[in-house]
């Protein structure tokens, strides 16, 4: 709801869920919780490569912090209880460009 109108976010609540999905189809941008029922969000980063999304733009936005490793390998990382709505908003609208106007794909697993 936050997004918009014209993007589709595609939720997985677990990490087998995700995993499902990015088998399945591609996004213009993942926003990725570290924390998921089933193991943490942090091997879906390696998964991205392996199911040939590569260059799908990833912001984690999770409870925890992240090593500055994890950081520098993703294209945003965003702390829950610092982040406000307005920012993750601008954010992902960065990421995304103009293709939020063509009806973006946002797969989010949290």
């Amino acid at each position: 709801a936050l997004i918009g109108p014209l993007t589709k976010v595609t939720p997985a609540g677990s990490l087998r869920e995700a995993r499902a999905r990015l088998d399945a189809e591609r996004f213009d941008l993942v926003l990725l919780d570290l924390s998921l029922p089933d193991g943490s969000g942090e091997s879906l980063l390696t998964d991205l490569e392996d199911f040939n999304h590569g260059s799908t733009p990833v912001i984690i936005f999770s409870a925890q912090e992240v090593t500055a490793e994890m950081a520098d390998s993703v294209s945003a990382n965003l702390v829950k209880s610092r982040t406000s709505n307005d920012s993750l908003v601008e954010k992902i609208r960065a990421l995304i460009g103009n293709r939020a106007s063509e009806g973006s794909t946002v797969g989010h697993a949290a």
